[in-house]
């Protein structure tokens, strides 16, 4: 398990958690820390990444590393793990 900070200038804000699928990189999102303190768990697909959130992710370390350096998806184009 580890803590992932979403730095300011990082590609994936903006980006919900369905359209960057983490769950095709082997990777699941257990919550969510927003800058304020909120804490989402459990978030859905339609929770959208914003600057300084801290993700709470299970998964091996590089496959968060493949995560972070994917391109997000179209949200029209299907799950291949559907």
């Amino acid at each position: 398990m580890e803590e992932l900070h979403i730095q300011p200038d990082s590609r994936i804000i903006g980006q919900t958690l369905e359209q960057i699928r983490p769950r095709n990189f082997g990777v699941n999102v257990l919550g969510v820390v927003r800058a304020g303190g909120a804490y989402v768990g459990a978030p859905r697909g339609n929770t959208t990444i914003e600057a300084d959130d801290t993700l709470i992710l299970y998964g091996e370390h590089g496959d968060l590393l493949k995560l972070l350096n994917a391109k997000p998806t179209n949200e029209s184009e299907p799950d291949p793990a559907d």
